[in-house]
């Protein structure tokens, strides 16, 4: 017998999950326009940097598209789906995180070649405008990802927030280049200006890919809770200790966004069938009021269970 407090979950998760589809959706538009902006840009400066990140952009807008569309597709059929689509999201994640990947590649590949022979900066007027104009866009998504995630933590919502911030930063590096690198174009050595700061750019993206691989490597391990979500549920139980005789287990994990966990706990064989469901409401109710986006479910033992 398990005893939960789930009544108001479904509600939530369909709120939950529209919230997460419609600003993805938003992602998709904004990800290919962003696209349009950068091919402008790059074509007219000739610099590597702008290349780099197109390449970029072009890896992600496509993960992005694939994210959507398969969530979109998902959720249409999400009777067929009793623990929600958390391991989806988290395989979504590593899709992200796979483009930045080859895009990391691709950058540092070209970053190479052009450290051997520099090539020079052409017309930036325009390619700076739209650049400095992006700074802006991918700083206000990066902004609502990190909102959205922290109220409805997310493998999907976390890889694109990290998308958006690298690109945000990428955008200001860009700026500084073109700048630099046109101002101070009479010396050779500018010339090298452009490749050097890609490379950077490719360890910083590799950075935000092994971020967003952890995490969702971990989801999609069954990895039990870290020791500040155990320390609350240590707490909860001790706060409880009175009205269950013994806790023979606790079980935890994460599933893209929601945390499950379980409780094995041993009653007095005198309480009656309705006492223990009050107490295992209420322990449902504080540990889910605790640990954001979780699920309790207290399972009542006579005896303690084989690992």
């Amino acid at each position: 017998m398990l005893i939960t407090n789930d009544s108001e979950m479904s509600a939530q998760d369909k709120k939950n999950g529209d919230a997460k589809e419609r600003l993805l959706g938003q992602s998709v538009i904004i990800e290919v326009v962003g696209l349009l902006v950068e091919v402008v840009a790059a074509v007219m400066s000739n610099s590597l940097s702008l290349y780099a990140d197109l390449v970029q952009e072009s890896a992600e807008t496509l993960a992005t598209i694939v994210a959507w569309g398969t969530l979109r597709h998902l959720r249409r059929r999400r009777y067929e789906f009793d623990f929600g689509l958390g391991k989806v999201e988290s395989c979504l994640g590593l899709l992200v995180a796979g483009s930045m990947a080859v895009s990391v590649y691709c950058i540092a590949h070209e970053a190479a070649a052009r450290l051997l022979a520099p090539q020079p900066l052409e017309s930036v007027g325009l390619g700076l405008g739209l650049i400095i104009a992006w700074i802006g866009v991918d700083g206000f998504y990066w902004w609502k990802f990190v909102q959205l995630d922290r109220q409805q933590p997310s493998p999907i919502l976390e890889a694109t927030g990290k998308s958006y911030r690298a690109g945000t930063v990428v955008c200001v590096a860009l700026t500084v280049t073109l700048l630099i690198g046109k101002l101070l174009q009479k010396h050779h050595w500018a010339l090298y200006i452009d490749p050097i700061i890609s490379l950077g750019y490719a360890v910083y993206m590799l950075k935000t890919v092994y971020e967003i691989t952890a995490r969702s490597l971990g989801d999609l391990t069954d990895c039990t809770l870290d020791e500040t979500l155990q320390l609350v549920i240590v707490r909860e139980l001790a706060k409880f200790f009175a009205e269950y005789e013994q806790c023979h287990g606790v079980k935890s994990r994460r599933s893209g966004g929601t945390v499950h966990i379980e409780l094995y706990l041993e009653f007095h064989s005198d309480r009656r069938m309705a006492e223990i469901h009050d107490v295992a409401e209420r322990m449902c109710a504080s540990l889910q009021a605790n640990i954001r986006g979780s699920r309790v479910i207290v399972v009542p033992v006579r005896r303690k269970m084989d690992p």
